[in-house]
């Protein structure tokens, strides 16, 4: 049998998009499942369980801003300047 693995990059929106259609996928394999509903809901539910596990684990900020010592306000993008 071949597996595969997948590398995903979201961005915030993505990342909230995508957890919240888990989320509700999630509810929906309860609700069939409550109701008699089988496969394929057991396996959903144990696949989105996984995945929302890592969906947050591997973050990296790619922008922000701060005040700097002489009280500068400094916004920056991909990489933080030095102080």
């Amino acid at each position: 049998m071949t597996t595969m693995s997948y590398a995903l990059n979201l961005n915030d929106s993505e990342a909230i998009t995508i957890e919240a259609a888990l989320k509700g996928l999630l509810k929906l394999s309860k609700e069939e499942i409550a109701s008699g509903g089988g496969a394929p809901y057991y396996a959903y539910i144990s696949n989105i369980e996984k995945i929302l596990k890592q969906l947050h684990s591997n973050v990296t900020q790619t922008s922000g801003n701060y005040i700097d010592g002489s009280g500068e306000y400094v916004m920056w993008v991909n990489t933080p300047p030095e102080e």
